[in-house]
């Protein structure tokens, strides 16, 4: 990924509560994460929150998280 397009992804990141960069970066490390997995490593509000943001997407049939972009975890690694 070029530095400037990680910029780009990083700019997003700065607005967003460190709550929110925590799951971020929790469903990162493996995307898809079970939705129970991420629950048992930050704060619900949390979770919300960063759906709410755009940031996760929860899929409640599958009962996993994703991340919105694939990039997200790329700039986050």
């Amino acid at each position: 990924m070029s530095p400037r397009l990680t910029d780009l992804i990083e700019s997003n990141f700065v607005r967003q509560h460190s709550a929110v960069i925590d799951v971020i970066d929790v469903v990162a490390v493996a995307d898809p994460l079970a939705l129970s997995v991420v629950q048992s490593l930050v704060p619900s509000a949390a979770i919300d929150q960063a759906e709410a943001e755009g940031m996760i997407v929860i899929d409640t049939e599958a009962r996993v998280v994703r991340l919105a972009h694939p990039l997200y975890g790329e700039a986050r690694r």
